[in-house]
């Protein structure tokens, strides 16, 4: 769920109800718009161009509605595979959604001009390799993608940066597997999907590696929190917090 000021959005699924919002106090149903079938992409607030809106990946496309209304702004076709669990990444005006099971990864920009939205497709490239994430969501960071991208190469994978005007990827670093990324205070913290955390510089010219520790035994999917200068980590067997 998304939750803004007085209200919890969400992805429903069926006729008419793909996107609902409640009153997070009383439960009360406020709206609910559009006609799809929900993922696992959690949805994302984002400004573009002054406005705030809502970004939910359903199955088959992107859409963005004013989280006030439920108006949709616009709204992006991109096909499904099995599943999609990443959530859209936003920078300035450009838009980036990815997924696996063949189904690859996009670079859009969105424009508006006096009441109407424009949406430009920069790129599209499909498979399950490049710019693929099977489930980890990437950080945009001054117009570069920095995170997991890979496929079912589980302790193998690659963190990689990608252009997000172009598609391009700019570097790649093997044997992080199918880890999550987050960042804070403009560093990188991306954890493996075996427990190790390494601390990145985000740059597009080069992997610049800060510090690494090996925290965390069992399976780690869950993604990272940070919070007053610790770290919280979770995996199938256990959880800690480290001071940064």
């Amino acid at each position: 769920p998304l939750v803004l000021e007085d209200r919890v959005l969400v992805s429903g699924g069926g006729k008419r109800q793909a996107i609902l919002a409640f009153n997070k106090y009383d439960g009360e149903l406020l709206w609910k718009k559009g006609t799809g079938t929900a993922t696992h992409a959690t949805p994302i607030l984002a400004v573009i161009d002054g406005v705030e809106q809502a970004l939910f990946l359903i199955k088959g496309k992107l859409v963005s509605l004013d989280p006030q209304s439920g108006q949709e702004l616009w709204s992006y076709r991109f096909n499904f595979g099995n599943s999609i669990a990443a959530s859209p990444a936003v920078w300035d005006n450009l838009v980036h959604v990815t997924a696996g099971y063949g189904t690859g990864g996009a670079g859009i920009r969105i424009t508006k001009s006096s009441d109407k939205w424009d949406v430009d497709e920069l790129w599209r490239k499909r498979g399950n390799r490049g710019v693929a994430s099977h489930w980890s969501t990437p950080v945009a960071h001054e117009g570069y993608l920095y995170g997991f991208y890979s496929f079912k190469e589980y302790g193998s994978g690659s963190f990689k940066c990608i252009d997000m005007e172009t598609g391009k990827v700019k570097w790649r670093k093997k044997g992080f597997g199918q880890g999550q990324v987050i960042m804070a205070g403009n560093k990188l913290f991306a954890l493996t999907d075996f427990g190790r955390l390494t601390v990145i510089q985000p740059d597009p010219s080069e992997y610049q590696e800060i510090a690494m520790a090996e925290l965390i035994e069992g399976k780690c999917w869950a993604t990272p929190a940070i919070c007053d200068g610790q770290i919280f980590l979770r995996s199938t067997k256990t959880g800690v917090c480290v001071d940064l």
